[in-house]
């Protein structure tokens, strides 16, 4: 014992004690050992513990809890940044779309006319815009009942994305009517788009057979002037809606 580094400063101490407990460092190593003096077997009893081989095992343990956690906290995080992602898309769908037809609603179709307007205006380049209204949906809506009067809106607001450009913004002005901005397009243009969207509508068979008879739109076109603002553009626009559906329905005037 005397010959062991670090415990033999402790032999003397050992050998006069009946029971005893003490530490001591051997190179890089830390020992508590404990002593018994075994009087029936005039024997000492050492039991000697390396706590190096403790901190080793603390040290693995707290660094696989750390790591657990890490990960744990990691997901946890990633799914909260996904909910709020996820939650943010859908308030800005609700700001920005309409929810039946999925359209541009009102508000997005008067954030892209001011921009479309500076654009045009500073390249003087045509902008033209359409109102086009369903006609007689109230009468299919008592007829058919309003999930056909929906279904007729969702199926209008297709056909109108399938003729119209990408450029084009198309946006559900209200109830049964559907405006549309008309980038580089003169009123001849314009009208020329009017007249086929009206065409595409009346011939749509998904329609027909919701409906059992050909659906009619009405549409009124214009330009955008000098002076023009978005309500001064839209209600020229609007107005000349309302005069083709007093002249008759199933037409398109110049605003």
């Amino acid at each position: 014992m005397s010959n062991l580094e670090g415990l033999g400063h402790h032999a003397h101490e050992i050998l006069h004690s009946d029971s005893l407990q003490l530490e001591y460092q051997a190179g890089s190593h830390h020992f508590i050992v404990n002593t018994k003096y075994i009087q029936e077997l005039n024997l000492f009893l050492l039991v000697e513990a390396n706590t190096s081989h403790f901190t080793q095992d603390l040290k693995k343990t707290f660094l696989s809890n750390l790591a657990a956690s890490l990960i744990v906290t990691l997901i946890v995080a990633s799914l909260i940044i996904l909910t709020i992602n996820t939650y943010q898309k859908q308030l800005e769908t609700l700001a920005t779309k309409d929810p039946l037809t999925n359209l541009n609603n009102r508000r997005t179709l008067d954030a892209h006319f001011h921009a479309l307007a500076s654009h045009h205006r500073r390249h003087n380049l045509p902008l033209s815009a359409i109102i086009f209204d369903i006609d007689d949906l109230k009468h299919i809506n008592d007829t058919h009942g309003h999930l056909v009067g929906d279904g007729v809106l969702e199926k209008v607001a297709a056909c109108a994305q399938e003729s119209v450009r990408a450029s084009d913004v198309l946006a559900r002005w209200g109830g049964e009517e559907f405006a549309l901005l008309l980038p580089k397009t003169t009123q001849e243009e314009a009208f020329a788009v009017a007249e086929k969207l009206r065409h595409a509508v009346a011939s749509d068979r998904t329609i027909y057979t919701l409906i059992q008879h050909p659906l009619t739109i009405s549409l009124g076109v214009g330009t955008l002037q000098t002076e023009d603002t978005f309500d001064t553009l839209f209600y020229r626009v609007d107005q000349a809606l309302l005069r083709a559906k007093e002249a008759g329905k199933n037409q398109t005037l110049i605003g």
